[in-house]
């Protein structure tokens, strides 16, 4: 389902057609919302916390797709030294489910039942803290759905797509219980590279924080 776009904020448009009826015109002021976001705002902001390369791919919020989303655990992704470039990235088997994940010994045959169930879960995808137990201020994170995963010997690759809004990292580092993260007196696991699952209701934690995925 393609993704919905508020054209109410479009305006100042001008066409014009010649008489081979091929048109021509012009925008002076086009907004894009896409799941209550608007695009001009979020892509350069994706882009300058670092978490995309140029240029940034447009999320996919699919109001079907979410729905359909599992509600009792979500993917988490940490990756460092790397942005999430178009839409894939790749995690190496040690940090692949080995730490901080509930239910472990069930996810980690990675048999193809057990992908079909990662596929279905919401994800966060984040970068590793700059700092311990929290990140700059202008880092962000998307939630978003995998909708590939391949096994390369000691490399596991992912494909996915985002959905906006964009989710200040830190909101994270000040909520770990509520998002499910691992924490010492100093550190959270958001400064370590991985990839684990949480048994946690992800949307609804969200949502309740302002951060609705729809």
């Amino acid at each position: 389902m393609p993704d919905e776009i508020d054209t109410r904020n479009v305006r100042d448009i001008s066409i014009s057609a010649s008489g081979s009826g091929i048109a021509a015109g012009s925008i002076q002021s086009l907004n894009v919302n896409i799941g209550g976001t608007d695009l001009q705002t979020l892509l350069p902001l994706l882009q300058n916390a670092g978490l995309f390369s140029s240029p940034v791919p447009v999320p996919s919020n699919d109001p079907i797709e979410i729905g359909q989303l599992r509600r009792d655990y979500y993917n988490l992704f940490v990756i460092e030294d790397e942005t999430y470039r178009d839409g894939s990235f790749s995690i190496s088997r040690s940090d692949a489910l080995t730490r901080y994940t509930h239910n472990a010994d069930h996810f980690r045959p990675m048999t193809a039942d057990i992908i079909a169930e990662i596929l279905s879960m919401p994800c966060l995808f984040t970068i590793r803290n700059d700092d311990f137990s929290r990140c700059s201020e202008n880092w962000v994170c998307v939630a978003g759905k995998l909708s590939k995963i391949t096994v390369h010997g000691s490399v596991i690759k992912f494909k996915f797509g985002y959905y906006a809004p964009a989710i200040p990292q830190n909101l994270l580092n000040q909520n770990a219980e509520l998002f499910g993260l691992a924490t010492s007196s100093l550190r959270n696991e958001l400064d370590d590279e991985h990839w684990a699952i949480k048994k946690i209701d992800l949307l609804s934690v969200l949502k309740d924080r302002n951060y609705e995925i729809r």
